[in-house]
């Protein structure tokens, strides 16, 4: 875990984009918050990364991205993929650094969408993205309302 970040923090230093898109369509930002340690996604966050980016188009990498769960779709925020993967603490941090919650893909996805299709962690994923909008029973009834109509299709 420790070299990860090491490595992260060199290649900063020697110039690397921590904006760039791979072959896939996704960041650094998009691997870091479904898969890393969050300490790597805290120190890359801190490098002006866009919390909220989508992944790009359709992916080149359909069946690798398939197989890891993206479907194929270009449209992921990290907060969405943290949701997708049950990665609470990614998504408490992601908040912190202005991640929307109520950001949406093409399908008219949230991350809560995400996160309630999960088995792993939902409960916990669940109450930290409603834990925005305690202060906000407009966008609270929002978010709900979507998330029925779309369990009623």
């Amino acid at each position: 875990m420790i070299k990860c970040l090491i490595c992260l923090v060199q290649a900063v230093r020697a110039g690397c984009d921590v904006n760039a898109v791979d072959y896939c369509g996704l960041r650094p930002v998009h691997y870091a918050a479904e898969l890393a340690p969050v300490n790597i996604l805290r120190r890359l966050l801190r490098y002006s990364v866009n919390p909220n980016a989508l992944t790009t188009g359709v992916n080149k990498c359909s069946a690798e991205c398939d197989r890891r769960g993206h479907g194929g779709r270009g449209d992921m925020s990290p907060l969405m993929l943290a949701a997708s993967h049950g990665r609470e603490d990614a998504i408490q941090l992601l908040l912190k650094n202005g991640a929307k919650p109520s950001l949406t893909n093409s399908r008219g996805e949230t991350a809560l969408h995400f996160a309630a299709a999960t088995p792993v962690g939902t409960e916990e994923c669940i109450i930290a993205l409603l834990g925005q909008h305690v202060g906000s029973g407009r966008a609270l009834v929002n978010l709900l309302n979507v998330q029925v109509s779309v369990c009623r299709l």
